[in-house]
């Protein structure tokens, strides 16, 4: 995976992947197709003061790619799914 984007959330380090993946059929002037993913890793014990009920490393989607056709909004979707699946690991 080439990591194309990284931000952090709440001790943890979240990476974003992003490539072109047009289909076969393809030609120019078709809408560009981009295949993303990503995942967050614990990285930073004390930016988060509460308990975590896992650190093992998060992933989305779970197998495989997602497929967009804006590579900004690939990112961002796979990057706010993300967060939200670190925020349900917080204990409450």
């Amino acid at each position: 995976m080439r990591i194309s984007q990284e931000c952090g959330h709440d001790g943890w380090d979240i990476y974003t992947a992003c490539r072109e993946d047009n289909p076969e059929n393809w030609k120019p002037g078709d809408p560009i197709r981009f295949a993303a993913h990503g995942f967050a890793e614990f990285a930073r014990p004390h930016h988060f003061s509460g308990t975590w009920s896992d650190k093992k490393r998060q992933n989305h989607p779970l197998s495989g790619e997602l497929h967009f056709y804006e590579f900004n909004e690939a990112h961002n979707a796979i990057e706010a799914k993300l967060r939200e699946m670190v925020d349900m690991l917080k204990v409450k």
